[in-house]
């Protein structure tokens, strides 16, 4: 049984956390989901965390912005 639950975050941070998932063909609820899943897995079993793989970076608009004036 899946629950609706209520996250308070700036504007800004949804909208980027929405056009980075839409990126990977993801629904911003599947990466919270997925992020709360290995968040509670890593505080619950913390060697889940040293032998987990390593998060791939999700690009996001701000971070190919800094990139591009960083070049």
């Amino acid at each position: 049984m899946e629950t609706k639950i209520t996250v308070l975050v700036s504007e800004d941070l949804r909208r980027q956390a929405k056009a980075a998932a839409a990126l990977h063909g993801r629904t911003l609820s599947d990466v919270v989901r997925e992020m709360l899943e290995s968040y509670v897995g890593e505080r619950l079993d913390p060697r889940m965390a040293a032998h987990r793989a390593p998060r791939p970076h999700v690009p996001t608009p701000d971070s190919a912005r800094v990139r591009a004036e960083e070049a």
